[in-house]
């Protein structure tokens, strides 16, 4: 599995330099029908995505003569929604990191050159027709793309910016926690402090923390996110349009497939409101939330195939998956 904290950048080529995008944890996901592969990052504390890209295995990784932590990249990106060819750069905290990164890469267009041989004996290619985002692999087949040319990468511009945080980084310890962007937060549609109890047997508080509703774009439906009080996200998981809860004063229970931990899981949730009233209200958007996944057939069959974080053996210790 790979999925470390890092910094991204891309290329402004009108100002002929590297701008940071998003600071947030870099992941690398596998599709566990279909099988494609994907780059993600999500900047923290808004969960915005900053890049979300097909990983293919004709786009080039090279690492920048200036930095030994960074890699570059020419590919198209779905982070706004609509696809555009952007040339990025990851920067992470270490030189260890950086080479897991490109070997977690390495191995998985190896893959992906493997998938493409055997659909190629197979005669199975065909010509895409439809330009799709990585959220909606699991309803269009998946096609190899076309092979296009890596620009030369602007090392002199990306060297500016990373001798200058050099600069800072020597004065003090950078303060992650303080980063923002200028652009615009995901909707919140609710937000409100619970104590929070999970079941394996019988009910275990698991701490204090907050609640959220937010509505993710990717999929257009609701995500529960709870998050405790020490920063530990113990929730997190869409509103699929077979998902159920019941109510019974001030707390709230459910049994969504989660995804706080790396594989999905059933889980049984509780969340105990400060008032009946801050209950009847995540009760109303939680079904707010049922009819929105109804619109967008949010099922709980696809929630269970959605893209996970790929485990290799070289990267954790783990077994490949």
């Amino acid at each position: 599995m790979f999925r470390q904290r890092a910094k991204l950048f891309r290329f402004d080529k009108e100002a002929n330099q590297w701008k940071e995008k998003g600071l947030g944890e870099m992941k690398i996901l596998r599709h566990l029908v279909n099988s494609r592969y994907r780059l993600i990052l999500r900047r923290e504390q808004v969960l915005k995505l900053a890049c979300n890209q097909w990983l293919t295995a004709e786009i080039s990784f090279k690492p920048l003569p200036t930095s030994e932590t960074s890699w570059c990249w020419v590919g198209q990106d779905f982070s706004d929604n609509e696809p555009v060819i952007e040339q990025l750069a990851i920067k992470f905290k270490t030189i260890e990191l950086a080479q897991q990164f490109k070997q977690v890469i390495d191995t998985s267009q190896n893959e992906i050159r493997k998938q493409n041989s055997t659909a190629t004996e197979k005669g199975d290619i065909k010509t895409p027709t439809v330009v799709a985002r990585p959220e909606e692999s699991r309803t269009v087949v998946a096609q190899p793309e076309e092979s296009r040319n890596v620009v030369t990468q602007p090392e002199d511009a990306m060297k500016n910016v990373i001798e200058e945080q050099a600069k800072v980084e020597e004065d003090e310890e950078e303060d992650d926690d303080d980063y923002t962007t200028d652009e615009d937060e995901e909707e919140i549609l609710f937000d409100k402090r619970i104590k929070f109890f999970s079941k394996e047997e019988d009910w275990k508080a698991v701490g204090l923390g907050t609640i959220k509703v937010i509505y993710d774009e990717d999929v257009n439906g609701n995500r529960i996110m709870v998050e405790l009080d020490n920063k530990n996200v113990v929730c997190n998981h869409l509103v699929s349009k077979e998902l159920n809860m019941s109510i019974d004063k001030k707390d709230c229970y459910w049994s969504p497939i989660d995804f706080s931990t790396d594989e999905p899981v059933r889980r049984h949730f509780r969340s105990q409101f400060s008032s009946e009233q801050a209950a009847q209200e995540f009760q109303k958007v939680f079904e707010e939330g049922r009819q929105l996944a109804q619109e967008s057939e949010i099922s709980e069959r696809d929630i269970a195939t959605f893209p996970h974080e790929i485990k290799f053996s070289h990267a954790h210790g783990g077994s490949s998956q």
